[in-house]
């Protein structure tokens, strides 16, 4: 997998990629070639700590760039909540993706959240993060965001997005 990402961040352009939760990755190095570390947390004890531990791990393989995405959040506490946990680390939550029933609907139809429910409150979070991924890269993302582009979370219809970067 090491050897993939190497070849895949030699071409042009920005790949991501989603890997598995937990800490066992990082005992294999597997992520150590990238450029960004997106870590996704949801509002529990135990993934705040896992956080924590992965923020080190990542930081021991040199990875120069770490963001916070917090997931599964059903209200503003949930929020601040990690990003008080995350501020002695010094890492930044730059999206949020609300809970949504959505999303158990497209697993239990064994199908794609944006075909499932394309306009649901977390594929347009996800949307609008892909933005905020790209800009963090340095790069201008290549497909509109959820925003429609024009910097508005929400206005194409998206019933809430959290924008919490801007």
């Amino acid at each position: 997998m090491r050897g993939i990402i190497g070849e895949l961040k030699a071409a042009e352009g920005i790949t991501i990629i989603d890997m598995e939760a937990g800490l066992e990755l990082f005992g294999r190095g597997t992520p150590g070639a990238s450029d960004l570390l997106a870590i996704v947390i949801e509002p529990s004890l135990w993934s705040i700590q896992t956080a924590t531990r992965i923020i080190d791990l990542a930081r021991e393989l040199g990875i120069p760039k770490l963001i916070a995405v917090a997931n599964k959040i059903r209200e503003e506490a949930d929020v601040e909540w990690i990003r008080e946990a995350l501020r002695p680390q010094d890492v930044e939550v730059v999206g949020v993706v609300p809970y949504d029933t959505d999303v158990s609907l497209a697993d239990r139809k064994m199908g794609s959240l944006l075909d499932v429910a394309p306009e649901s409150a977390a594929a347009c979070a996800i949307a609008e993060l892909a933005g905020v991924i790209a800009r963090e890269v340095g790069a201008a993302p290549t497909a509109p965001e959820a925003s429609g582009g024009n910097g508005k979370a929400g206005d194409d219809g998206c019933p809430w997005v959290v924008d919490a970067y801007r």
